[in-house]
This record gives C-alpha cells, sequence and structure tokens, in this order.
C-alpha cells in the first residue's frame, strides 16, 4: 500500500497540487478487432471531474503504455509518477479493463504484462481477488524489477517489520476486515468496520496518515465501500459513496470542502470503478 505511512505521491501531489492545470481530454479510441494504438501518447486529464465509470476507463487507458509489441503496462499517474508501472495496481488494473471497462484489447496486454513479471504479493489489495496473505500486517517496499524505454517496473515486497498500530491507518482496517470476510469471520469483520467508523470525521479518514499531510485520502474510502458491500451492509456503504461522489475534481487527495489536490493515481480509480462498478 503505498499510502501507509505519508507516501511520495501524497508528498508530491500536495507539491504540485496548486500547479497542475488539466489539460484538454481525448478520448482513446481502440479497435476491438485488435487493433490499437502502439503507445497512448494523446493529451489527458490529471484527473476526472467526477468517479463515471466511463471516465475511470478512459482514465485508466490513458495511462497504458505499450513496453514491447506483446505487452504493456498502465502508469500509476499521469503526473506524479507518470513513468513507473507497479506490478500491484497492474494487477488491479487489468481487472477492471476487463470486467468493468469491457476493453479486452489492453486487459489482454496488461496480463501478458503481469505475466512476464510475476511476483509472489500484490499489496494487500489482492485480497480482492482471493489471494491470500498473512497476518500481522508488515511494512512494504517497493522493488525495482527492470526499466523499458524509461518506464520503471516495481513490485511491492513484504517486509519482516509488524505495523503494531494498523487500526490506526483506516485502508488497513478495511483490509482486515476483508480478510475476515474471506475466512467467514464475519464477526470479527464487523468489529473491525466498527474500528474503522471511529476513524471517519464526516469528510473522510482522519487516521495517522491525515494527521500527518491534513489531506484526505480517496482510496480509503473506496475499501470502505468494498469492505461494507462484502457484508451486505448497503446503506453504510452508501454512505461513503456519498463522499466519494463528492470529491470534484476527483483525485487521489482531497480536503474536507471536498475539493480534490493534485493528480489522480491508478490504484484510486481502480479501487473506486471496484467498490461503486462491481
Amino acid at each position: 500500500m503505498k499510502s501507509m505511512k505519508i507516501s511520495l505521491h501524497m508528498l508530491l501531489a500536495m507539491a504540485i497540487a496548486l500547479t497542475v492545470v488539466a489539460a484538454l481530454y481525448v478520448p482513446v479510441h481502440i479497435d476491438r478487432d485488435g487493433g490499437f494504438m502502439k503507445q497512448y501518447s494523446h493529451v489527458s486529464r490529471e484527473y476526472v471531474e467526477e468517479p463515471l465509470l466511463n471516465n475511470i476507463c478512459n482514465f485508466i487507458a490513458s495511462l497504458y503504455v505499450e513496453l514491447t509489441p506483446s505487452y504493456g503496462c498502465v502508469r500509476e499517474s499521469p503526473v506524479v509518477e507518470n513513468s513507473t508501472c507497479y506490478t500491484s495496481t497492474n494487477l488491479l488494473a487489468e481487472y477492471v479493463l476487463r470486467n468493468l471497462c469491457n476493453n479486452k484489447v489492453l486487459a489482454d496486454k496488461v496480463r501478458a504484462f503481469l505475466n512476464t513479471y510475476p511476483a509472489d504479493f500484490y499489496d494487500y489489495y489482492q485480497i480482492l481477488f482471493s489471494k491470500q496473505f498473512s497476518l500481522p500486517f508488515t511494512t512494504v517496499e517497493h522493488v525495482n524489477v527492470a526499466t523499458i524505454n524509461g518506464i520503471t517496473i516495481k513490485h511491492v515486497k513484504r517486509t519482516d517489520k509488524v505495523i503494531y498500530d494498523y487500526d490506526q491507518y483506516a485502508n488497513l482496517v478495511a483490509l482486515k476486515a476483508l480478510y475476515h470476510v474471506m475466512h467467514e469471520q464475519s464477526e470479527n469483520a464487523v468489529a473491525e468496520l466498527s474500528k474503522l467508523n471511529s476513524l471517519f470525521d464526516g469528510h473522510g479518514f482522519k487516521d495517522k496518515a491525515y494527521q500527518a499531510s491534513q489531506m484526505y485520502e480517496t482510496y480509503k474510502l473506496a475499501l470502505a465501500v468494498i469492505a461494507y458491500k462484502s457484508l451486505g451492509s448497503i446503506s453504510e456503504a452508501g454512505r461513503y459513496s456519498k463522499v466519494l461522489y463528492s470529491i470534484k475534481p476527483f483525485t487521489t487527495l482531497y480536503t474536507a470542502n471536498y475539493t480534490g489536490v493534485g493528480d489522480l493515481n491508478l490504484e484510486t480509480a481502480c479501487l473506486t470503478a471496484i467498490a461503486l462498478y462491481s
């Protein structure tokens, strides 16, 4: 999880927040019979205006870059990490492109990328795809795997440093709830979601990451929606979905008045699509 503490993305996004100007968005045109542009070099937004599925699908496609004739990857963001592809978030992107965006062309290319650079761990949200992880939570690090055409490919790797205060990070609390759901431990999942609610201040999750940055993180709302939906708690899921729809422009970070800050990253875009449209 790139923002378990204060992430590089968070710091850089805050720094550019006052200077990033959205450019004109040019829709992606894909030949569904198999032909497509070698590289998505068209001008795209740094964010989307609101988290509609079509907006998210076009945004993800705009971040795609072809690395070889056989495969390509989706870059993490248009500004802050525009030359980095994480295998962890490309796992999310492949699912969203294939199952929600109906974009088999790019999904197949990203799947070939993931097959070329397999990993043992795809960050803790791999549990969304029934990929297990063990508790307790530990910190993660990013490992450079290769650099192709100026694009750095990175794996997410667990360390042996235990996060004893996991319950002070909304993302980890939501993920632990999902862990319990997968193991059919519904009472434990409900207990974790009670902890999650205690971190919510009506605008977003005021957890340790917020205390350090004074910015809310959008993807944590998406994880909350996913966790509540997994337990069939539609009303609670709707509570957090409403906040997601309130953020304008829709970015990775936002303020208490729901103003988006900086750019939108792939992690946030994919988790939001899964939360709202799966």
